[in-house]
């Protein structure tokens, strides 16, 4: 028999609570000190197991996702934004997230509440339906007031050549002398609302916590309904597996616009470790531990890597670097770092597709024995064609690693490379999609 804080932990409501710590704070333009993406992604990883109880909470969850890939490009303009020219960029980026971050979560929220409500009516509980109307109305105010507070004093680079930073329609309203007065009123405002909404939702869930019943009715048919269904958990996996796999090395990728990479591959690196991490539930090989180790080695390889090629290429980008000493050393760093990189990331990625190729032979397609000769031949054909599109990975991705390091050394030497650059990573990103695609799509029909 499961003790009350077991079911609770069992459940995923503490994490809910932990997630929900990382949103009552207010941004100031893109940047937000307590990052939006690890508050979604604990939501995400605290909403899983109620969610494979409640289609309503399945469904917010798909709206989560959006919301964290959204907060993971926050987390990127946050970084790139100081280096550009125009800051009336952040108007842009502001706009956006407000708008689509906050519908976003208003539309996980509502779908988590009325999850709870409805799981609360099927498993005798008492507490979910209490105040709710409450919890929801407090929660959409908070939400929309969220990034509106946070779009407000961005509004000063609504301007004309004529009336620099003001708003200008019939009349000109300026701004620019009150943006320290909108500022202040967005992080008070925020704050005070955030924590009278952060104190509301907390209760909410710990007093469905608290409901001994109804957690040890749902936990019991979370374990003898749901979690014995595994071909359910291994769809689930190789969807998290493909997706958080195919993102990660598809940051790994350059974008570069006066020579600055606005791809962070340390991100790229964090997707990969975490769909390894996944894989390891039901995927399990012995190959992984050593796949995993090249992951972690990675991340700090890839993160010191980008940041010092980011500093580089603001200070020096339109400067001869040969002309100093001090600026040709700058230079050899950040080619060396470069290249270390290049070799971890192309270790890590043959790790990785020996890895996949074990997910191939013994999860990919279902195989019908060699008594059907016809679909015994079309399995071949299509064992085959996913095999190719991994060596074609695997080549593009090792090519890809050559070609950064050439890209980096050329950029003061041969700038003309940079297009040569883009067409490989093309190529790269476009085998990426391949692959993944092909291989969501044959473990998907074998445990269908």
């Amino acid at each position: 028999m499961r003790t009350k804080s077991q079911n609770k932990h069992t459940m995923g409501f503490g994490l809910i609570i932990a997630g929900l710590v990382f949103l009552f704070n207010p941004c100031v333009s893109v940047l937000d000190v307590l990052p939006d993406a690890i508050g979604i992604a604990l939501l995400i990883a605290g909403s899983r197991k109620i969610g494979d109880m409640s289609d309503d909470i399945d469904i917010g969850i798909g709206y989560l996702w959006k919301v964290f890939w959204l907060s993971l490009a926050q987390i990127v303009i946050m970084f790139l934004l100081p280096g550009m020219e125009d800051k009336a960029f952040s108007l842009v980026f502001v706009f956006v997230f407000a708008l689509f971050g906050s519908y976003l979560l208003i539309r996980y929220f509502l779908c988590l509440f009325d999850g709870m409500n409805s799981l609360s009516t099927r498993f005798n509980g008492s507490a979910a339906s209490v105040g709710l109307g409450n919890v929801k109305a407090l929660t959409v105010v908070f939400l929309v007031l969220r990034g509106f507070l946070n779009l407000l004093p961005e509004l000063q680079y609504l301007s004309t050549t004529e009336h620099e930073g003001l708003i200008t329609s019939i009349d000109s309203y300026g701004l620019t002398d009150y943006t320290l007065l909108l500022q202040i009123i967005n992080i008070a405002g925020t704050l005070v609302v955030g924590i009278f909404w952060l104190v509301c939702v907390v209760i909410y869930f710990r007093r469905i916590a608290s409901d001994d019943v109804f957690i040890s009715a749902l936990s019991e048919h979370y374990l003898t309904a749901v979690r014995t269904d595994v071909k359910r958990y291994i769809r689930r996996d190789i969807k998290y597996i493909t997706l958080l796999s195919g993102f990660g090395f598809g940051l790994t990728a350059s974008v570069i616009l006066d020579g600055v990479d606005y791809l962070p591959t340390f991100l790229g690196a964090l997707m990969i470790l975490l769909a390894l991490k996944i894989a390891s539930k039901n995927f399990d090989d012995s190959r992984l531990p050593a796949t995993l180790l090249w992951a972690i080695i990675y991340i700090p390889f890839s993160a010191a890597a980008w940041f010092y090629s980011l500093w580089f290429a603001v200070r020096f980008y339109y400067y001869s670097v040969f002309k100093h000493l001090d600026t040709t050393i700058f230079y050899l760093i950040n080619l060396v770092l470069a290249l270390l990189t290049a070799i971890v990331f192309i270790v890590l990625t043959i790790a990785v597709c020996r890895y996949l190729r074990t997910i191939v032979e013994h999860h990919a397609f279902e195989n019908v024995g060699a008594e059907f000769v016809t679909l015994s031949k079309r399995h071949e054909e299509q064992m085959k064609g996913l095999r190719r599109s991994l060596v074609l990975f695997r080549i593009a991705a090792i090519i890809c690693g050559v070609s950064n390091v050439t890209n980096t050394a050329c950029m003061h030497l041969f700038p003309q490379y940079l297009m040569m650059n883009t067409i490989i990573h093309i190529i790269f990103i476009a085998c990426t999609v391949r692959f993944f695609t092909e291989l969501y799509t044959a473990v998907i029909k074998r445990y269908e």
